[in-house]
Parts: structure tokens; sequence; C-alpha cells
């Protein structure tokens, strides 16, 4: 081990990258509207580089199908994730799903991060989002990074 971290295991934990990346995602204040057959919504989200702190802003916008009231997250809990596909923060761009049935629990459903993992809903704490969440619905969902 020692070898591979060219004697600096400390500074040097993964020099070639070859180790999953760890990052935590949460989602912010967003909502949505029209949820009777169609609806569409904005979102505002950050990855974090679970290593370096590193943080990068996502503006998430979706749209699809679904029954239920207007939607209102003010914030949900961290949730770490790893992978091997990407190695910033900013690397998440693209298009992702959100969607499940929440009524004052999450029933299945949660959000797909572009080049990322699918993450439950329970994990995001969809059940405590501090914000109004009764339906069901899914959506196509586009995420755009504004501060890499």
């Amino acid at each position: 081990m020692y070898e591979y971290a060219k004697n600096n295991p400390i500074n040097r934990i993964d020099p070639k990258g070859l180790d999953d990346r760890e990052f935590l995602f949460s989602q912010g204040i967003g909502g949505s509207v029209g949820y009777l057959f169609f609806g569409a919504g904005v979102y505002d989200a950050k990855i974090s580089e679970a290593n370096s702190g590193k943080t990068c802003r996502y503006t998430i916008k979706c749209a699809g199908v679904g029954i239920g009231l207007p939607q209102i997250i003010l914030k949900t809990k961290p949730t770490k994730f790893s992978t091997s596909d990407c190695k910033k923060c900013s690397d998440f761009e693209g298009n992702g799903y959100m969607g499940g049935a929440k009524g004052g629990i999450s029933i299945g459903g949660g959000i797909k991060i572009p080049n990322g993992p699918f993450i439950p809903g329970e994990l995001l704490g969809w059940d405590n989002t501090h914000g109004i969440n009764v339906g069901v619905s899914h959506n196509y969902c586009y995420f755009s990074c504004y501060s890499p």
C-alpha cells in the first residue's frame, strides 16, 4: 500500500484514481405545479465531493405525469453515494428521473442522478422534507450544473 501511494498514504490515497469517489447529494428548495395529469417542477440541489468538500450547485428541471397536490420541498438530508464513473462534482449533468408515491411517507420512488445512482426517497428523507408532498408522479428531469 505504501508503494502504491508513493510512501505518502495521507496525501496520496489513490494517485491513479482507481478507487470509487464518494459524493454527497442533497435536494434544496423547489416545487412543482399542475399534477392533474401533466406537471412540471424546478428544484435546487447540490453535489459535494466527500474527500475535498468541493460543492457544485444544480438546477433540476422536471416534467412528467401524475396526480396530487402541488409539491414544495425545502430541503432533504444529505445522502452519500459512490461511483467510479465520475471524478468531480460537476460530472453529473444530464437526464435523470424523479418520482414515486408520497403522502406523509415515501412509498418507493426517488431520484436517478445522471451518471450516478438511483437514490431512494427514504434515504433522502422525503418523509420529512419540511414541505408539502402528497401525490404520485413520474418525471423526466434534466440536471444542469450552474456552479462547477
